[in-house]
């Protein structure tokens, strides 16, 4: 069995987790339920990050647009609703991600949604 690339991988964990946050289902900032995106509060490019639910929120696409539109104000928002302190840590221990770790993240995911 051929083993799967790491762009398959994360394109799979992308979705798995995509379908993880919306499951929410209401925009955390407006209650808006139609729409439904994943918000990165640290961009999607920190992979340790990338999947980590604490990093993301569930926007309607309206507030995911303001969100990119108004950084500061999106930050003060979530200040509110997150716990800074936490993704500060969590990002100062950025490392480079294996794609071992990226297949074992996406078994988990996948098993946590059946």
């Amino acid at each position: 069995m051929k083993k799967p690339s790491r762009k398959t991988i994360k394109n799979k964990l992308d979705k798995l987790f995509s379908a993880k946050i919306r499951s929410k289902g209401y925009c955390e900032k407006c209650g808006k339920t139609t729409t439904l995106q994943c918000s990165h509060i640290y961009s999607r490019s920190y992979l340790r990050l990338r999947w980590v639910e604490e990093n993301a929120t569930c926007l309607c696409a309206g507030c995911h647009f303001w969100w990119h539109k108004n950084p500061l104000d999106a930050i003060e928002w979530v200040s509110k609703i997150r716990d800074v302190e936490t993704l500060k840590l969590m990002k100062q221990k950025i490392t480079p991600v294996k794609t071992w770790e990226m297949i074992e993240w996406y078994d988990t995911m996948k098993n946590d949604t059946v």
